[in-house]
């Protein structure tokens, strides 16, 4: 994993910033590729779920800094959950994240680390292959943006050192999902799921201030590969 050197230097930032682009001509491509597999008639309907799963975050500036104030690192794997809600109209789909995760470290006895990541994106997709109703492929994009917040507690000290960060994110991935009927025969739709991504800081954001004295700006976005399990339910406009 890059450390945050990676994200200070404008040189290696640029040539994130270009693979990062080159992924949407290529989503692109295969959405051209794959429109000859889609069966079935174009269909309307909406779905909400629930998401969870790992993301790998980029957190080398700021585990630098908790060593120099002799707090232990944190890792940079984080078990992810949020909730999802899409609307599908044809082949299109708009739809919306919203995710809240936490790191937990706890140095010593009288020592501990938490850092909380929320953030909201809005995204609209396009279905690369769809069987009737009962499965699809879906090629989708987002920004958002969100906060994240830093809690450094020592039993030393009488108050807990805090701090904060806004940003903005990108957000490109592909799903599979797949459908079934309810037992009930209530015309609702369970709904499964696996999505894989990369999410990227937009702009000059997410930068943490005034916690390390050597280097005033810490990178902490919550940017970086991540993969999606997801269980929710909706229906199908027949």
């Amino acid at each position: 994993m890059p450390d945050g050197r990676y994200w200070n230097n404008p040189e290696t930032m640029a040539i994130s910033w270009k693979r990062f682009l080159i992924l949407i001509p290529g989503c692109w491509v295969i959405c051209l590729s794959l429109t000859a597999q889609t069966e079935g008639t174009a269909a309307r309907g909406w779905f909400t779920r629930a998401e969870m799963g790992g993301t790998w975050v980029q957190l080398g500036a700021l585990n630098t800094a908790l060593e120099q104030k002799q707090y232990g690192d944190l890792s940079s794997g984080i078990f992810a959950f949020g909730l999802a809600s899409s609307r599908h109209a044809g082949r299109w789909t708009l739809g919306g994240n919203l995710y809240n995760y936490m790191l937990t470290q706890v140095a010593s006895t009288r020592q501990n680390v938490r850092l909380g990541y929320n953030y909201l994106t809005l995204r609209a997709g396009y279905q690369v292959y769809r069987r009737d109703n009962e499965a699809l492929v879906l090629i989708s994009g987002g920004m958002g943006a969100g906060l994240s917040g830093l809690k450094l507690r020592d039993t030393n000290r009488q108050l807990a050192e805090q701090h904060r960060s806004l940003g903005g994110l990108g957000d490109l991935s592909v799903s599979y999902f797949a459908y079934r009927d309810m037992p009930d025969r209530s015309g609702k739709m369970l709904e499964w799921g696996f999505t894989a991504g990369y999410m990227h800081p937009l702009l000059d954001s997410w930068n943490m201030d005034k916690l390390d004295a050597d280097n005033p700006v810490i990178p902490v976005s919550p940017a970086g590969p991540y993969f999606r399990l997801s269980m929710g339910m909706g229906q199908w406009n027949r």
